[in-house]
C-alpha cells in the first residue's frame, strides 16, 4: 500500500484534490504521457517482497498423503472487485491427483491468513455463541495459535478443531455444525485450479467435489496413462515449500530458477507398464487381474493407485465384450468389474436364446410380443443377462482359473435360472397389459393426476432393459407393486378416495423428490461411481 501511495504521490500534482480537479488534470496530462499512470506489476515485487514470512505465505501447499506430503502450487491474487475471476488463494491440482485431494486441508487456507478466517468465523456464528467468543479478532488469534500446539491444521477437519480449540481455550462448547465455512468472504475460501501435466487449465472453481465430478472421467483417463507409463510427468513435485508472497510473477520466477524436474516417461527410460488397459475381449485372456496396482513415489510426482476392473463393452457387429479398464476406487471396482464379468460370461457362453424361445408356453409367447423392447429376442437376451447376474454371486473372478470355475458353475443352471426368469417376466408384463388397458380405458377428468401418477410409475418399472436393470432380488417385487397399481385404480373407479388418494400421492411423490435429490447430490459428488443400494 505504501508503494502504491508513493507512486501515485509522485505523480499526481498536490493541488489534484477532488474528482473533478483529477479529471481535469488528466485530461491534459495524458495527450502528454500517456502512460503516465501506469503501473508496472514488476514495481512492486521490490527486494522487500524477500523479506515477507515465507512461512505465513508459501508458493506451494504441501498437501498431506499416505506416502508423504505433495507439494501443490499456490497463487495469490488480490481482486477485490472479482474481474480477474479469483480472488485470494488458488492451489493448482493435477488431473492425475483429483480423486485424492479433498477440500478438508484446503479449509485451513495458509497460516498467514488463518486468524482472518477464524475470525470471519466467529462473526458468522449464532450471536448467542457468538457473544463468548469477543472481541473475535482476539480470541481468533488465540484459537490459531492453540491448533498450532495441539495439532496438525493440514489433518485436522477445520469445524472439529476449532471446536475442541474453543473448549480449551475459553472452555465454551460450540457444535462443529455451527461453523459456517460458506458465509465467509470469497477471499477466505480456496481456489482451486485443475490442471494438466502441461499446466493446461482444465476446470476452476472453489466447489472441488463439483470439479472431481465433473472431470471424473479425465482423472480416471490420467490414472490409467500413468499406470501404463504413457502420460507426461505431473506437474506436482515434492520438494521443500517454496517461499514468498509475490504472487504469479514471483512463483514464476523462482519456479524457474529451482527448475522444476521433469524427466522422462517410462516409454523412453524403459520402465515396465504397471497396467495396461485392454479392449475388445470376447475370452479371459488376461492373465491374472491384480486387484490394485501402484506406481512408485519419485521424481514423476507420488504413488498413484488403480484398481482393475473388467467392463462391458460391445464388439463391432453388436455382441457381448469387455474391456479391462482401471477404476479409481475400490469401491467403482466392485460394481465395474461385476458388470464387465457378467458381460464376459455372456460372450463366451453358450447363448441359450434359441433354446428358450422354442420352449415358451403359449401364454409366455403371447404375453412377450407386449414388451418394451421392441422384440421378443432382445426381451429374452434381457432375460439371459439377469439370470446370470443372479449366478455369479458376491465373489468375483480376477484369474483365468477363477472364471473358468465360475464359467463352469453359471453354465450348469444358466438354462434352469432363464426359464425361471422369463416366468416372472411373464407375470409382469401381463399385469402391466392390464394396467396400461385401464390406463387407456379412463375418461374421467377427475382422475387425471392420479392415472398421470400411475402412468409414470408403470414406466419407471417396464421400460427397454429392465430385467437386468432391476435384478432377480427386485424383479420378484414387480407383480405385487403393478397389483398395487390395478388395486388403485379399482379404488379410484369405485369413487369416495380421491381425495384421500391425492394425500397419499403428495406424501409418496415427496419422499421421490427427497430420493431423486440425494441419488443426483450422490452422482454430482461421485460421478461414475454406482449409486449405493442401501
Amino acid at each position: 500500500d505504501e508503494d502504491l501511495f508513493a507512486f501515485y504521490d509522485a505523480r499526481i500534482p498536490a493541488n489534484v484534490v477532488s474528482e473533478r480537479h483529477f479529471d481535469a488534470w488528466w485530461k491534459k496530462a495524458r495527450q502528454e504521457q500517456p502512460d503516465l499512470l501506469d503501473l508496472d506489476v514488476a514495481a512492486l515485487l521490490t527486494a522487500d517482497a524477500e523479506d515477507l514470512d515465507t512461512d505465513a505465505f508459501p508458493t506451494t501447499f504441501a498437501y498431506p498423503m499416505p506416502g508423504g506430503d505433495v507439494e501443490l502450487d499456490l497463487e495469490y491474487t488480490f481482486d477485490p472487485t472479482g474481474a480477474a475471476g479469483t480472488d485470494g488463494v488458488t492451489v493448482a491440482v493435477p488431473i492425475l491427483l483429483l480423486n485424492q485431494v479433498s477440500p478438508g486441508p484446503f479449509a485451513w487456507l495458509v497460516p498467514g491468513l488463518r486468524v482472518e478466517l477464524v475470525t470471519a468465523l466467529i462473526k458468522a456464528l449464532p450471536k448467542a455463541v457468538r457473544k463468548n467468543l469477543v472481541p473475535a479478532p482476539d480470541v481468533a488469534q488465540q484459537l490459531v495459535a492453540d491448533r498450532e500446539a495441539h495439532a496438525d491444521p493440514l489433518r485436522d477437519e477445520l469445524p472439529e478443531a476449532l471446536s475442541a480449540a474453543v473448549r480449551r481455550v475459553r472452555g465454551v462448547v460450540v457444535e462443529p455444525g455451527l461453523w459456517a465455512p460458506d458465509a465467509v468472504p470469497l477471499h477466505l475460501r480456496m481456489d482451486y485450479r485443475v490442471v494438466d501435466a502441461r499446466g493446461a487449465v482444465m476446470g476452476a472453481g472453489q466447489d472441488l467435489p463439483a470439479l472431481q465430478a465433473r472431470l471424473a472421467q479425465a482423472n480416471r483417463s490420467a490414472i490409467a496413462a500413468r499406470l501404463a507409463g504413457t502420460d507426461d510427468p505431473v506437474s506436482a513435485r515434492p520438494g521443500p515449500r517454496g517461499k514468498g508472497r509475490g504472487g504469479r510473477a514471483q512463483a514464476d520466477a523462482r519456479a524457474g530458477a529451482e527448475g522444476r524436474r521433469r524427466p522422462e516417461g517410462p516409454g523412453r527410460s524403459g520402465a515396465t507398464p504397471a497396467f495396461e488397459e485392454r479392449h475388445g475381449l470376447t475370452s479371459w485372456s488376461i492373465g491374472t487381474v491384480p486387484k490394485a496396482v501402484s506406481t512408485a513415489a519419485g521424481a514423476r510426482g507420488p504413488a498413484i493407485t488403480g484398481y482393475p476392473s473388467l467392463v462391458p463393452e460391445t464388439t463391432p457387429d453388436g455382441g457381448p465384450a469387455a474391456g479391462l479398464t482401471v477404476a479409481r476406487s475400490a469401491e467403482d471396482q466392485a460394481a465395474w468389474h461385476r458388470a464387465g464379468v457378467i458381460r464376459l460370461l455372456l460372450a463366451t457362453l453358450p447363448s441359450p436364446q434359441r433354446y428358450v424361445l422354442d420352449h415358451l408356453d403359449n401364454r409366455e409367447k403371447l404375453t412377450f410380443t407386449q414388451n418394451p423392447h421392441g422384440s421378443v429376442d432382445s426381451l429374452v437376451a434381457d432375460c439371459t443377462q439377469a439370470a446370470v447376474d443372479r449366478l455369479v454371486g458376491d465373489e468375483l473372478p480376477f484369474d483365468e482359473a477363477a472364471f473358468r470355475a465360475l464359467f463352469d458353475r453359471v453354465r450348469a443352471d444358466l438354462i434352469d435360472t432363464v426359464f425361471a426368469v422369463t416366468s416372472l417376466v411373464e407375470q409382469v408384463l401381463s399385469r402391466a397389459a392390464q394396467v396400461r388397458r385401464r390406463l387407456k380405458g379412463s375418461v374421467s377428468l377427475a382422475l387425471a393426476p392420479a392415472l398421470s401418477d400411475v402412468k409414470a410409475h408403470l414406466e419407471q418399472l417396464v421400460f427397454p432393459g429392465f430385467v437386468a436393470a432391476t435384478g432377480w432380488e427386485r424383479l420378484q417385487h414387480l407383480p405385487r407393486y403393478l397389483q398395487g397399481m390395478l388395486t388403485r385404480m379399482d379404488r379410484l373407479d369405485a369413487g369416495g378416495h380421491l381425495q384421500r388418494d391425492g394425500q397419499h400421492m403428495a406424501v409418496v411423490q415427496g419422499l421421490e423428490d427427497e430420493f431423486d435429490a440425494a441419488v443426483a447430490a450422490h452422482r454430482a459428488r461421485f460421478a461414475g461411481t454406482p449409486v449405493p443400494a442401501e
